[in-house]
């Protein structure tokens, strides 16, 4: 019998038929299931949240590592814009379960640190020059941080911050992730220049009115490891004003 046959709902075809889906989304018994707020602002340990034009906002979380359990397809994102006139540039990336680590002693993970020790060498060598990485604490900074590789020796990874609108002298971690989430700082990959499945979607929309809300589709769906999460941060086009956007997961 055919794939999609009706009336055969055994048939092991129907494995292969779409089902979309909302994450976060409310169970409708009294579980919550909101979305997730994305900002413009970037700040740091020193610096105070702020919006500078065209620099990168810091990431926010939409579906965390580890928690659907399945490969999925990532189909796109609702998206709740809540100020008028803005034009807002976008990125979704993949949180790559197979490559998260620790850290192992040597410096601690904290505001201006770039030399990182992670568990092993064999740990160091999943990671390349020019990657970039999200490097969090789930109970000070879940939603992490993102910088770039510069060097791999050992057990020590290198990272660089990413230009910033705090200008040259912040040049590491944003975040004092070991003072106050000591033994549980962790890294992983989120893309690699040279590999395409790592690449994120990259999304360009506009907030034409308050409680503006558009589904953004992504023209290529690409499959979403088991385990693996999605973050995302954003840059306003516009001007230096903050944008907060609420995002949902389509997949």
């Amino acid at each position: 019998m055919p794939f999609g046959t009706p009336g055969r709902t055994s048939d092991a075809g129907y494995r292969g038929r779409h089902h979309e889906h909302v994450y976060p989304l409310s169970d409708g018994e009294g579980v919550a299931g909101g979305p997730i707020s994305v900002s413009t602002d970037a700040d740091d340990e020193t610096n105070v949240a702020a919006t500078a034009q065209w620099y990168y906002g810091e990431p926010s979380v939409i579906l965390p590592v580890n928690t659907i359990t399945i490969p999925i397809g990532i189909m796109g994102c609702y998206i709740y814009g809540n100020i008028v006139g803005k034009e807002i540039t976008g990125w979704c990336y993949q949180i790559f379960y197979d490559t998260v680590t620790k850290r192992n002693v040597g410096n601690a993970w904290d505001e201006g640190a770039t030399v990182l020790t992670v568990t092993s060498a064999d740990e160091a060598a999943k990671f390349q020059v020019n990657d970039l990485v999200v490097i969090w604490s789930p109970g000070y900074k879940p939603n992490g941080e993102i910088l770039k590789v510069t060097d791999v020796t050992g057990a020590v990874v290198t990272v660089a911050r990413e230009t910033s609108q705090f200008g040259g002298a912040n040049t590491g971690l944003r975040w004092n992730h070991t003072t106050n989430d000591p033994g549980d700082e962790q890294m992983a990959l989120i893309y690699r220049p040279s590999d395409q499945d790592t690449h994120p979607y990259e999304m360009e929309f506009g907030t034409p009115t308050v409680n503006y809300m558009t589904r953004y589709d992504f023209m290529l769906k690409k499959i979403h490891a088991a385990l693996n999460g999605t973050l995302c941060r954003l840059v306003n086009q516009t001007d230096a004003v903050t944008v907060t956007i609420d995002a949902k997961m389509i997949f």
